[in-house]
């Protein structure tokens, strides 16, 4: 019995290593962040109440595939992209981007409007320096414009349209 012990001490020691280590681990994601789009007298145009709005159906998160097509992002459990929530007693209404799209540290997804615009959002992340399995994000850009970085206070955006 002591044998078999020992024979399996000894594939469990040889069977792990540093490598495979680095791969896996208790991974820690800090990339939530959402996005309201207002006109330029503040009012959402996501909310069904605002003049002209933006038609929920038609706004749509886009990535680019490797042959360069856009492909729409539906999300895998039909969360939907624009939610609601109440902010003084009132309805509310963001995007919630998705970040499933991480590569070597950056998202890029496109977000196409009814209006015809179709905005770049990137996101960038980092580890952090004392746990490199807690990953946090470093900043996001609309239309390569810094919207958000490590200073700001909150993970709310705000775009004017």
């Amino acid at each position: 019995m002591k044998k078999i012990i020992a024979f399996f001490s000894i594939i469990m020691l040889f069977s792990c290593s540093k490598a495979e280590d680095e791969l896996v681990g208790p991974h820690n994601f800090d990339l939530k962040y959402t996005i309201e789009l207002l006109d330029n007298k503040g009012n959402n145009l996501l909310d069904p109440k605002t003049p002209n709005y933006y038609q929920h159906d038609k706004v749509q998160l886009l990535v680019k595939t490797q042959s360069g097509t856009s492909k729409q992002i539906i999300f895998s459990d039909n969360t939907p992209l624009i939610r609601t929530d109440i902010r003084n007693g009132k309805s509310f209404y963001f995007l919630l981007p998705t970040t499933e799209t991480l590569i070597n540290n950056e998202s890029t997804i496109y977000l196409s409007l009814p209006n015809g615009d179709l905005d770049k959002i990137t996101l960038t992340t980092q580890s952090s320096p004392n746990n490199k399995y807690y990953v946090t994000k470093k900043t996001i850009t609309y239309n390569d414009k810094i919207v958000w970085d490590k200073t700001s206070e909150s993970n709310h955006i705000v775009i004017i349209k």
